[in-house]
């Protein structure tokens, strides 16, 4: 495995991101990383934004409102001993 690779979560549109875990958490791809709140439909559903890949959750959003585009929560893969020796 490449232990170089790490993956994001992007907002695809403005709202209000609440993260579904805290740093160092370890998810599974497909996981939900959490909702976006539509600033432009408030009685819209949230939106659950997904892990593309499994790993450590390395960065999270600090605060809630976003911008279309903006990175809400990265992941880096899980290294064991293993991999390092």
């Amino acid at each position: 495995a490449d232990h170089r690779v790490l993956t994001s979560v992007r907002a695809p549109n403005e709202g209000f991101f609440w993260p579904a875990h805290e740093m160092l958490d370890e998810v599974k791809a497909g996981d939900v990383a959490g909702m976006l709140y539509s600033f432009d439909e408030i009685g819209r559903e949230p939106t659950a934004l997904t892990y593309p890949a499994s790993g450590v959750v390395t960065m999270r959003r600090t605060h809630a409102r976003c911008a279309a585009g903006d990175l809400v929560v990265s992941t880096a893969p899980v290294i064991t001993s293993d991999d390092i020796l």
